[in-house]
C-alpha cells in the first residue's frame, strides 16, 4: 500500500482529495450555521409575536416578558405551561410537520445536505476523472509507441524526472527500445554482410561462367565430326545457362532479404505485366506441347513494379510448366475487386502432397513430384519475396493428382 505513495500521480490525487475534503468541511460548517441562524430568526420572530399578544392582553406583565424568553422560565412556570399545553395536545410528541418553524428548518437542512452531496460528488468525480485521464493518456501514449515499435519505428518515450511506477515503466520501456535498436542494427549488419558475401560470390562466379560460355560457343562453332563432343558441348551450354540463372536469382534473393532491392512502382496494367512474364517461357511450353488458356480482365491498373512483378509471375508460370505433363493445360487468369487484384495460374499436373505443401516456398526445397533435373528450388521462394514486397500474398490450392493453382493477391492502394 505504501508503495502507491511513491507515485507522483497518486500523491497529487490524495492532495486534491484532502483539499476537496477541507473545502466541503468549511461549506458544511457555513451551511449548517446558516440553517441555525435561520431557525434562530424564526424562533425570535415567534417569541416576539407571543410577547406582543401577552403585552396587549396584560400590559402589567410587559417588563417580565423579555427576561422570560431570554433567561428561560422557572420550573414552576414551565410545569404550569405543560399542563395548559397538554389540554390542547401541544406536547414534545407533537409531529415535526405541525411546527412550522422546525418544518421550515428541516426543509432548509435537507436542501443543504442534498446540495452538499451533489457538490461533493461533482468535485470527487472531477478529481477522479482528472487523475484517470492523466494516467490513461500516458497509457495511450505507451500503446502508440508499442505500435510504432511493431512497425519498426524504435523511438524512446519522453521520460519525466519523477518517482513512481509509470516512470519505472517508461525507463524500462526505453531500455527495451535501446536493446531492440541495438539488435536491429546487428541484424542489419549481418544481413548486409550476408548480402555482400553472396554478391561477391555471384560476381566471382560470373567471370569464369562467361569464359566457359565463350569457350564452349567457340568449340561448337568449330567443325567437329564427333557427335558425342557436340552433345557434351550442348550440355555444357545448358548447365552454364542454368548456373547463370542460379547466380542471378541468388543475388536477387540476397537483395530481397536485406531490403536493398529497389522497387519502382508505377500505375500500369497488370495484364500487360503478366503478358511480359509469359513471353520468355513460350518456347518452354511449346516444347512440351502445353496449351495455355488465358482469361484477362481489361483495364486492371494498379501501382506496381512491372519488371519485378513480371519476374515473380514468370517463376510461378515456369513452375507450372515444369510440373505439367506433355500436352497438358495451364490456365492463367487476371481479375479485380474493389480492394484487390488477383493473378491465378492453374495447371493439371501431379499436384502437391500434404507433406510438401508447407515447404514449397522455402529456398532449395524440391517436392515429391519434382522430376526436373535442372530445378533449383528457389523460383517460388523468389516469387513469394517479390509479392510480399508489393504488400501482397501468394497462396496455393492443390489436390494430389489433379494439379495446383497459385493465386497472387495484390491489395489496391486506397490513396490512388
Amino acid at each position: 500500500m505504501l508503495a502507491l505513495l511513491e507515485n507522483e500521480e497518486v500523491r497529487k490525487f490524495i492532495k486534491w482529495v484532502l483539499i476537496i475534503f477541507l473545502l466541503l468541511t468549511v461549506l458544511m460548517v457555513v451551511a449548517f450555521n446558516y440553517a441555525l441562524e435561520s431557525l434562530h430568526r424564526q424562533t425570535v420572530e415567534n417569541n416576539i409575536a407571543i410577547m406582543g399578544y401577552i403585552a396587549d392582553q396584560h400590559p402589567e406583565l410587559e417588563k417580565e416578558l423579555v427576561p422570560l424568553f431570554t433567561r428561560g422560565p422557572s420550573e414552576e412556570i414551565r410545569e404550569l405551561g405543560e399542563d395548559v399545553a397538554k389540554k390542547y395536545g401541544y406536547t414534545q410528541d407533537l409531529p415535526l410537520a405541525a411546527n412550522e418553524t422546525f418544518s421550515n428548518y428541516k426543509s432548509i437542512q435537507l436542501n443543504l445536505v442534498l446540495a452538499l452531496a451533489l457538490i461533493s460528488l461533482a468535485l470527487f468525480l472531477t478529481a477522479a476523472l482528472w487523475f484517470l485521464n492523466k494516467l490513461y493518456r500516458k497509457i495511450r501514449s505507451y500503446a502508440n509507441h508499442v505500435e510504432n515499435i511493431v512497425e519498426g519505428d524504435l523511438i524512446p518515450i519522453p521520460c519525466e524526472e519523477v518517482e513512481g511506477d509509470i516512470a519505472k515503466l517508461s525507463h524500462g520501456f526505453n531500455k527495451m527500445v535501446k536493446t531492440l535498436s541495438a539488435a536491429q542494427k546487428r541484424q542489419w549488419k549481418e544481413k548486409l554482410l550476408h548480402k555482400n558475401i553472396i554478391s561477391d560470390i555471384s560476381h566471382q562466379l560470373k567471370t569464369p561462367l562467361s569464359s566457359i560460355k565463350v569457350f564452349n560457343e567457340l568449340s561448337m562453332d568449330v567443325e567437329c565430326e564427333d557427335a558425342e563432343t557436340k552433345v557434351f558441348a550442348v550440355k555444357i551450354e545448358q548447365q552454364v545457362e542454368r548456373m547463370e540463372w542460379l547466380v542471378r536469382n541468388l543475388l536477387i534473393m540476397a537483395r530481397l532479404e536485406t531490403k536493398s532491392l529497389e522497387f519502382k512502382r508505377e500505375i500500369k496494367d497488370i495484364t500487360k505485366t503478366v503478358t511480359i512474364a509469359m513471353e520468355p517461357l513460350k518456347e518452354l511450353w511449346q516444347k512440351k506441347d502445353i496449351k495455355i488458356n488465358t482469361d484477362f480482365e481489361d483495364d486492371i491498373y494498379m501501382s506496381h513494379d512491372e519488371k519485378w512483378l513480371a519476374e515473380a509471375v514468370s517463376n510461378i508460370i515456369k513452375n507450372a510448366i515444369e510440373h505439367t505433363p506433355n500436352s497438358g493445360k495451364i490456365a492463367i487468369q487476371t481479375s479485380q475487386s474493389p480492394i484487390a487484384v488477383k493473378i491465378e495460374v492453374k495447371d493439371n499436373g501431379a499436384g502437391i502432397t500434404n507433406k510438401d505443401k508447407p515447404h514449397i516456398f522455402e529456398r532449395f526445397y524440391k517436392g515429391k513430384y519434382n522430376t526436373q533435373k535442372n530445378s533449383t528450388g528457389i523460383g517460388l521462394s523468389l516469387a513469394k519475396g517479390i509479392v510480399e514486397n508489393h504488400q501482397g500474398v501468394i497462396n496455393v490450392t492443390t489436390k494430389e493428382g489433379e494439379g495446383s493453382m497459385f493465386t497472387i493477391t495484390l491489395f489496391k492502394d486506397k490513396s490512388i
